[in-house]
């Protein structure tokens, strides 16, 4: 789903996760309701003006920011039930998934999840720099009406620029 970006079976897993979570019929309400919970019980995040209303990002009305994305990507690097099946299922530059045509100049040394709709890109994921050490990282570019590409470039320098640093 992470690597190719299924946006039907995101929705999928999101609505089942509510049926799980909630015991009652998969919906994407009953889905709302469990990632905010759990994201608020399990990883310790204020989400406060938090909205994730499907499993896909689709939605414009979903609404979240850098600093909750920074802080769920903290908790699933390094929690040890999430860590290795969350990180291995996302893209890898120059490799696979949505990131099989991008940054082949830093090709492995970036695991990370595009997300565009209209007026939106965005990169969130982990990069490995020159010392080889481990940074997460999200870029969110909103009101980017029209040249998504130019957006993918500048993700696509400031991952390039993390991965070549060195303390």
């Amino acid at each position: 789903m992470l690597k190719k970006s299924d946006n039907i079976i995101a929705g999928a897993l999101f609505k089942k996760l509510g049926q799980l979570y909630t015991r009652r019929p998969g919906s994407w309400e009953n889905g709302s309701l469990a990632v905010s919970q759990i994201l608020s019980k399990q990883a310790g995040l204020s989400v406060s003006g938090l909205r994730v209303l499907d499993g896909s990002g689709l939605s414009p009305s979903n609404l979240t920011t850098p600093s909750q994305m920074m802080q769920v990507l903290d908790f699933a690097f390094h929690n040890s039930t999430s860590n290795e099946p969350f990180v291995t299922a996302l893209p890898i530059a120059g490799i696979d998934g949505t990131l099989k045509h991008r940054m082949g100049n830093i090709a492995r040394r970036v695991r990370a999840k595009t997300g565009t709709i209209s007026g939106v890109v965005s990169l969130a994921g982990y990069v490995v720099s020159a010392d080889n050490e481990v940074f997460a990282f999200v870029i969110m570019v909103n009101g980017s009406k029209g040249m998504t590409w130019k957006y993918k470039e500048m993700e696509d320098k400031i991952a390039t620029v993390l991965a070549r640093y060195k303390r």
